[in-house]
């Protein structure tokens, strides 16, 4: 190893070590002791003023960038148990089945397991806070918070989390099947499985404040998109070349499935390959699934079959060239059988098969029905994907 590389090493090690160390300390101060009757002021005193700028700019607290700690402590104490009912109704089942338990045990509860953004989401809202009590991890909900949320009526903010839920896993389950969509798509395809006009402007509220919660749905000024899509641009431009086929009809119970967090669509292929990896080489069942669900995401994002080999040649040793084949013949399979971005969720099968159905067999000379001039191989399709006749309608 030379000079110039074994100071990049000592410098990645050096930066490994400090996100480590700051890692460490992060959880230090997360779970420092903490008393379990603690009133709103006890709870945001703990805070650092960036943490307390954090809650102001959350709640949308205007013109009170310039004041001092103490002096946001006060105003704090009367916007967040004012705000209560606000963020209630941005809320989906999973959130204020949380808070609702917490109310019931008095404001403490043992700290279920959640993320470190979920914690940061509630800390943000000024609404939990987090420490160690005899010992335990646990949230902790201020008294003042405790009494004003006991006096939301459940049964007003009830059907509200139900269709929050409802709009939450449908837009997070379009997304899952169809990789990047603009907001009036997104709206359209939430709209037709709801069989209801949306209240845009609360539809975003609700997304946007779950976003950064769950984290399963990524924004910016394109639209929305999965997380695992690489590049959400050309996601969209190939669904417009396919301006002559709709995005695949699920159902409302598919898209509802599909956006609980963590889905993955194992389907019989992706079973298949899981068994094969399984039998032929030394890895557990859950080493073998994290393999197939990296090479399902390859393919949706576009990937050859050769990309997808080389990937798995990083991960097993093939030692003869008819293991080499079985395995391409797996990701052929696998292929196949994954609903692609590309291809507005249909699997590749299906979209052959729906173009077989609709196309006519096409000769190497076609007439194009509005110039009536022939078209080569060579030449623009028709259909104005912009490919070459050959590559899209002429294959």
């Amino acid at each position: 190893m030379g000079l110039k590389e074994k100071e990049v090493m000592r410098l990645i090690e050096a930066t490994n070590k400090m996100k480590n160390d700051f890692k460490g300390k992060d959880q230090e101060k997360r779970w420092r002791p903490i008393t379990v009757s603690l009133s709103l002021q006890d709870s945001l005193n703990r805070l650092a003023k960036y943490e307390l700028d954090s809650i102001r700019k959350k709640l949308e607290i205007k013109n009170a960038s310039s004041l001092k700690k103490a002096e946001l402590i006060q105003l704090l104490v009367k916007e967040i148990p004012a705000s209560l009912e606000k963020i209630g109704k941005r809320l989906d089942k999973e959130r204020y089945s949380l808070l609702t338990e917490l109310v019931r045990n008095g404001g403490r509860l043992i700290a279920p397991n959640l993320e470190t953004r979920q914690f940061n989401y509630f800390l943000e809202n000024g609404i939990l806070f987090t420490g160690t009590f005899e010992g335990e991890r646990v949230l902790v909900m201020p008294q003042e918070i405790v009494d004003a949320f006991s006096k939301i009526e459940d049964t007003r903010l009830q059907p509200i989390i139900l269709r929050n839920t409802e709009w939450i896993k449908l837009t997070q389950g379009a997304l899952y099947y169809f990789g990047s969509l603009r907001l009036a798509q997104l709206v359209e395809i939430v709209e037709s499985k709801l069989g209801e006009e949306l209240a845009v402007r609360e539809y975003l509220s609700v997304i946007e404040d779950a976003i950064s919660y769950y984290k399963e749905v990524k924004l910016d000024e394109k639209g929305f998109y999965y997380p695992k899509v690489l590049d959400p641009e050309q996601v969209q431009r190939e669904h417009k070349s396919r301006s002559t086929i709709g995005y695949y009809p699920f159902s409302k119970v598919q898209l509802l499935t599909a956006g609980e967090v963590g889905f993955v669509d194992r389907n019989e292929s992706f079973k298949r390959f899981v068994d094969y990896l399984d039998d032929t080489f030394e890895m557990t069942r859950e080493e073998a699934g994290f393999i197939v669900e990296e090479l399902m995401y390859a393919t949706k994002n576009g990937k050859a079959p050769q990309e997808l080999l080389a990937y798995l040649q990083t991960r097993v040793s093939f030692d003869r060239i008819d293991s080499l084949r079985a395995a391409m013949d797996r990701i052929i399979d696998l292929m196949n059988q994954t609903r692609e971005w590309f291809l507005k969720g249909y699997t590749s099968e299906e979209l052959s098969a729906l173009e077989q159905k609709s196309l006519q067999p096409l000769p190497s000379k076609v007439i194009d029905i509005h110039t009536k001039k022939k078209v080569g191989r060579n030449d623009p399709c028709t259909c104005g994907s912009e490919k070459k006749y050959k590559k899209c309608c002429g294959r």
